[in-house]
């Protein structure tokens, strides 16, 4: 059966979107409008754009706060975060810790596997 317009436009949407967290350019790539282009996001993947778009940015920086010894500021920083201070808050809210305190407790962790 063949795609229509609309799960074309939606297909490749999402695929640029894996790419780049810029639906502007995107929706313009796609001739389509920066609104239409969140609807359609939000109607295929069931969040808001710009949720989907912060849970990537808290996803990475958990990574870089577990796997490096970058400071709080430079994971945020990476992760695309301009105020540390709204950076922490969100991260707390997301994983019920601060990123210090995640970087703490898998140190501990990896600390008692070894004994």
């Amino acid at each position: 059966m063949k795609e229509n317009r609309t799960q074309r436009t939606t297909s490749l949407l999402l695929a640029a979107l894996d790419l780049s967290d810029d639906i502007k350019s995107v929706a313009e790539a796609l001739n389509i409008s920066p609104s239409y282009a969140k609807k359609l996001f939000r109607s295929t993947k069931g969040i808001p754009f710009s949720r989907y778009v912060k849970s990537r940015k808290l996803a990475l920086a958990r990574e870089l706060m577990i796997g490096t010894r970058l400071s709080v500021k430079q994971v945020a920083s990476k992760a695309g975060f301009h105020d540390v201070s709204h950076f922490v808050k969100d991260y707390k809210t997301a994983f019920g810790e601060t990123p210090t305190q995640s970087r703490l407790s898998i140190r501990i962790e990896s600390a008692n596997k070894n004994l």
